[in-house]
């Protein structure tokens, strides 16, 4: 597997990179030499668990996990705060989340000042939209008197 192809490739089928890659070797058979002289970063190992048909068993054979990051910059794309939105299936926004100031000139509030309201305004829509009046008072109101009763007796 070519990782330096993978995320590109990647990106033209789906429309986003891939930020990490990772493996799972048996330690108990391989020494994961190859993945470490290519730069592969080992993270650890499992507890022994696998997966058949989206059920967890324990297995008893834990295995090392080894990481390569495709992109330069995925330390940076994962220990921020907020995923690009690129990466989370939306178009590329505006602001950057991980590095607009909140109240300085430039900052978010001064973004979200430019975004145009898009909703309609609606004086009478449908029942369940937050604007939604009743057309006149209903028939259950007009009543002289409402009485609730529990067992023949008024409450």
């Amino acid at each position: 597997m070519n990782i330096k192809r993978l995320s590109a490739d990647w990106e033209t089928v789906y429309g986003h990179p891939i930020v990490m890659v990772e493996t799972f070797v048996d330690h108990s058979r391989f020494k994961a030499i190859c993945y470490r002289a290519a730069g592969w970063v080992p993270l650890g190992t499992t507890t022994g668990y696998g997966r058949t048909g989206g059920i967890y068993y324990y297995h008893g054979q834990s295995k090392t996990v080894l990481v390569k990051p495709p992109l330069k910059n995925a330390a940076t794309i994962l220990s921020a705060l907020f995923l690009p939105s690129e990466l989370t299936g939306g178009k590329r926004a505006m602001v950057d989340l991980n590095t607009v100031s909140i109240e300085s000139r430039g900052g978010l509030l001064d973004y979200l000042a430019l975004l145009k309201d898009s909703r309609k305004s609606v004086v009478s829509g449908t029942p369940g939209s937050l604007l939604w009046r009743w057309p006149s008072v209903p028939s259950f109101l007009e009543q002289d008197a409402l009485t609730l009763s529990v067992n023949g007796h008024p409450v």
